[in-house]
């Protein structure tokens, strides 16, 4: 359903969602790379939300990206996770999340 909150006008993050969700392997640096300098960029005006899907479709790109030892998405993946805990908003709590701790846990480990 709706989201409480409505997104703001040309929010981004379903979007970037679904780029996330093209992310199957090495090959998909260039999407890892996208996400990233849109998720900069969408951060800098204010049109990313930390929403749930967003955050979950990040962490099981993490996910992947470990467990496939590909650190070529594992870079730009976790620069993207600390661009949404650092600046979109109330992204801190949004990347508390179980499934996203459990990946960057993942890459601390590899």
């Amino acid at each position: 359903g709706p989201s409480p909150e409505a997104p703001v006008a040309g929010d981004i993050s379903r979007f970037l969602e679904k780029q996330l969700a093209e992310i199957q392997g090495g090959d998909d640096e260039g999407i890892a790379q996208e996400v990233l300098d849109r998720l900069l960029d969408g951060i800098n005006n204010g049109k990313v939300s930390a929403t749930p899907g967003l955050v979950a479709r990040l962490a099981a790109a993490l996910r992947l990206a470990t467990l496939a030892g590909l650190s070529n998405l594992q870079v730009p993946l976790c620069a993207a996770a600390a661009l949404i805990a650092n600046g979109a908003p109330r992204g801190n709590e949004a990347l508390a999340a179980p499934d996203m701790i459990e990946a960057l846990m993942g890459v601390l480990r590899a």
